[in-house]
């Protein structure tokens, strides 16, 4: 699978520290037309993560709507919208056919502003864009290499760079290092600050239902990539609200297999144990809370 996993996590604090003091001049230049239309945001596999993550933020920053769409779904969608919109492409190498059909439908269908975020120099959807002066490129050169099987350290990357590009106030708005980040030493000691319940039960469940608030979404999308990708358990993904018209059913007829794993930050709480404690007593759960 490329790379030892453990050895992934270990990066992540070089990747912060690096991805919060790059300077993204050219990034800002290349994202500065976005923010007068409506935004679709395209990437596939760890980049479809970020796009659910650049969404949310479009639309928090410009009051713009916005919508993380897959290349073949973009390429279903492109005929049909006549409203202008912008698009923004993301991909890690710049190189696999999905995302450079993506740009290929920007260009054929004009759309009226387009950005492409690679985390790879002089990539073929990079020489694609050249030429078409409605796509603006920025590309980024992180230190930690490619990833290995699952987009770890480059999908860090992109959420720290989104987050500068899309705040006002940039760097300045992100804890100066992964640990002030995390509020916690290592990843295992986060784990154990932010959870609440039977984490070790939830993980042993075949199936896990991961519920969400509107600020945890892009982390259950990820969540679910990678445990699929990974075929670890099966996921089904669900906001809090939405779990009580008729998913709840599930557990009534597979409680044996299934546990849930509820994402929330503080706003979430209240909710998340509400819905948690409509549960089947012997369906392991668990809450994770991100201040």
């Amino acid at each position: 699978m490329g790379k030892p996993y453990q050895h992934e996590l270990q990066a992540l604090s070089d990747t912060y520290g690096w991805a919060r003091a790059f300077e993204l001049g050219a990034i800002r230049l290349a994202f500065e037309p976005l923010s007068e239309k409506p935004l679709v945001v395209i990437g596939s596999g760890g980049s479809l993560s970020a796009a659910h993550f650049a969404a949310t933020l479009h639309e928090r920053r410009f009051g713009q709507l916005a919508r993380p769409l897959t290349p073949l779904e973009f390429r279903e969608a492109a005929p049909h919208l006549s409203a202008p919109y912008s698009a923004l492409i993301l991909s890690a190498g710049g190189r696999n056919p999905d995302v450079l059909s993506a740009l290929k439908t920007c260009i054929e269908f004009e759309t009226s502003r387009a950005a492409v975020l690679c985390g790879a120099a002089k990539s073929p959807l990079a020489r694609m864009a050249k030429g078409q002066e409605f796509v603006k490129v920025a590309e980024f050169l992180p230190p930690f290499g490619k990833d290995g099987f699952l987009a770890v350290n480059s999908l860090l990357a992109f959420a720290v760079i989104l987050s500068r590009v899309f705040c006002s106030d940039g760097a300045e708005t992100l804890p100066g290092s992964f640990a002030s980040l995390l509020g916690a030493a290592n990843l295992q000691e986060f784990l154990s600050t932010t959870t609440e319940g039977n984490l070790e039960g939830v993980l042993e469940r075949e199936t896990m239902i991961v519920l969400y608030g509107p600020d945890t979404k892009p982390a259950a999308v990820d969540l679910e990539s990678k445990f699929t990708e990974s075929a670890l358990a099966r996921i089904q993904l669900s906001d809090f609200r939405n779990f009580g018209h008729g998913r709840h059913h599930w557990l009534a007829k597979r409680s044996r297999e299934s546990s849930v794993l509820a994402l929330c930050s503080p706003g979430d709480l209240v909710l998340a144990k509400k819905t948690l404690d409509f549960l089947p007593k012997n369906v392991p759960r668990t809450i994770a809370n991100f201040p």
